[in-house]
């Protein structure tokens, strides 16, 4: 295994769980709204000898889910790049292709906080 990129706020405890740990989820069985805690890109190598790379993510409840998704994995890396690692919240969406396939997506989601000051601004602009 060799780490490509990960959060620096992470312990090699939390490493070690959410590349190795037993109880890591796949990502489609983490489908909604979940708290952004920190994540690890590794390269690894499967039973065959195949080299993949996967995303792991820790969210709330000191829990971590992963994914080899080559749609995920490229999206998340955008938005933690542009945003500097700034968000707090972030959805894995459920979607289909035009095949008809099920495909999982990530999205920021909006923090509450973010959400109370944007009414504020918008209340601001009418007066």
């Amino acid at each position: 295994m060799e780490i490509i990129q990960k959060s620096e706020n992470l312990s090699k405890k939390q490493i070690y769980n959410m590349t190795r740990g037993p109880k890591v989820e796949k990502v489609q069985k983490s489908v909604g709204i979940h708290e952004f805690k920190g994540f690890v890109y590794y390269s690894d190598e499967k039973q065959d000898g195949t080299e993949i790379q996967v995303l792991s993510i820790l969210i709330e409840g000191n829990k971590a889910i992963a994914t080899n998704s080559l749609t995920f994995i490229p999206q998340f890396l955008e938005a933690y790049q542009m945003l500097d690692g700034d968000f707090t919240k972030f959805e894995v969406v459920q979607t289909s292709t035009k095949a008809g396939r099920t495909c999982y997506q990530f999205a920021v989601a909006d923090d509450e906080d973010e959400d109370e000051e944007d009414e504020d601004e918008e209340d601001e602009e009418e007066f």
